[in-house]
């Protein structure tokens, strides 16, 4: 959780190509790049795998979506977090 977001949903899905997506609703104040920031900011010291990971970021019309695939030894993830307000 971040104090720019309002709430976080995950979803889960059985797709190879995105397994997971967290829907983020960011608070009505807060600047787009910095929700950018913060979203990469999190994925980068708490939620990636430390041995493998890549992501990339594409803006929307409400937002924000951030692919990104991490992995270790014997275990993957590819998914995406999408940022909307």
């Amino acid at each position: 959780m971040s104090d720019l977001l309002e709430w976080v949903e995950l979803k889960h899905a059985s797709t190879p190509d995105c397994m997971i997506t967290a829907v983020c609703k960011l608070k009505k104040s807060v600047d787009m790049k910095d929700a950018q920031r913060e979203v990469e900011r999190i994925w980068m010291e708490c939620l990636r795998y430390p041995s493998f990971e890549k992501h990339r970021v594409a803006q929307t019309g409400e937002g924000f979506v951030m692919d990104f695939v991490t992995t270790t030894t014997g275990l993957g993830v590819v998914g995406q977090i999408e940022c909307r307000r």
